[in-house]
């Protein structure tokens, strides 16, 4: 069963204070913005949303395949982090995932994380 999907922006928006860039639903058939916010709207293509999902389809039909190489449990969700955005793929069922596009300043602790060992990789 889907869950009402315009709350869960709601609560998105609730949770992110005013960092939410984006939504979208996924199926393996098909996709759907849930949630765009106006400069990311202006910014990505066509083309690009249905690069970043089909990379997030790959996730989920992957999931059996990930609980078999990681003794961590079930994969709940993937992270993507770029210099200007956070991309989280939630895995909610073997039908569906939502993505979540965040600004990057949500997960300041992990680019800061990542910052970190990237400049140690790089400084030794």
């Amino acid at each position: 069963m889907t869950p009402n999907l315009d709350n869960f922006v709601a609560f998105l928006h609730e949770r992110t204070s005013g960092s939410l860039r984006a939504v979208r639903f996924y199926t393996s058939q098909s996709h759907r913005s849930l949630y765009a916010r106006d400069d990311v709207r202006e910014r990505l293509s066509d083309r690009d949303i249905d690069r970043f999902v089909a990379r997030a389809r790959e996730e989920l039909a992957e999931c059996d395949d990930d609980v078999w190489w990681f003794t961590a449990g079930d994969l709940e969700a993937t992270v993507r982090v770029f210099r200007e955005s956070v991309i989280v793929n939630l895995l909610v069922s073997k039908e569906y995932g939502i993505l979540v596009s965040l600004d990057a300043s949500v997960a300041s602790q992990l680019n800061t994380f990542i910052d970190d060992c990237r400049e140690w990789l790089t400084d030794t």
